[in-house]
């Protein structure tokens, strides 16, 4: 699904566009298809963003600093994060830090260092070591996956029930 999407980011961030809302309610899962929706929070590259969902928003984002692509992939990594491990992406205790990275504490992910390798790079506390943009990121993942073909993990229960949520709106 994260392939998926990144290809359809790709769409918009060769022609110099950023979706800006990538989270959860701007994703729907159906027959094992993923698409993302929302297309009215299209922004050019570097203009202000049009609206963003905090949970989910870079620190730039959050300061309605100019928008880029690796943003959008910041938003992408933060949702799936969130809804994999049922847990706000940047709260640590009770203050979100989006320039702190992902909090990780008390999750088991050594048998999914694929996923955690994309989701720190693109959050990671510096910009400048985040994906560019969705081709950046598209060849992040098609190396990764060439590299280590993981083994067959039963889906997790938190993605059938954003399923479930995402179509139910």
């Amino acid at each position: 699904w994260i392939k998926d999407l990144c290809e359809a980011l790709w769409q918009l961030h060769q022609v110099r566009l950023v979706h800006g809302d990538v989270s959860p309610r701007n994703i729907i899962v159906e027959g094992g298809n993923v698409v993302l929706t929302d297309y009215d929070t299209v922004a050019d590259q570097g203009s202000v963003p049009r609206t963003h969902h905090v949970w989910y928003a870079s620190e730039s984002v959050e300061a309605r600093a100019a928008i880029t692509s690796s943003d959008d992939l910041f938003a992408l990594a933060a949702t799936f994060f969130h809804v994999i491990f049922d847990r706000e992406p940047f709260m640590f205790g009770a203050s979100r830090r989006e320039n702190q990275g992902l909090n990780w504490a008390d999750i088991e992910a050594a048998n999914m260092p694929q996923l955690r390798a994309f989701l720190d790079r693109a959050t990671h506390p510096d910009p400048q070591q985040r994906f560019a943009d969705a081709r950046d990121a598209l060849s992040f993942l098609t190396t990764s996956l060439k590299a280590d073909v993981p083994s067959p993990v039963a889906p997790s229960p938190h993605l059938a029930t954003l399923s479930a949520q995402v179509v139910e709106r």
